[in-house]
């Protein structure tokens, strides 16, 4: 819960501090990764380019209920009992 907390007030902080907008602290994220082809956001791995991108989406990934690199809460439509 700790680092949940941490991440949400760094978040907010980051969101205040570009403009109160989500585009701004994207583009903060960005940056603070040195602006190259790759940058971590959330939880997963974000790229520039399409080629870069249908590179990724072609490969073997795991796979996992998310949206936009941040697990996604599913609820359990069918149970194994």
């Amino acid at each position: 819960a700790f680092n949940w907390w941490r991440y949400i007030i760094a978040g907010l902080t980051g969101l205040i501090a570009n403009g109160k907008s989500r585009l701004a602290l994207f583009m903060w994220e960005w940056a603070a990764f040195g602006k190259d082809r790759y940058w971590w956001h959330g939880e997963g791995v974000w790229m520039w380019s399409y080629a870069d991108c249908d590179k990724v989406l072609k490969s073997e990934q795991s796979r996992q209920p998310a949206f936009g690199a941040i697990k996604a809460c599913v609820p359990d439509l069918f149970p194994t009992n």
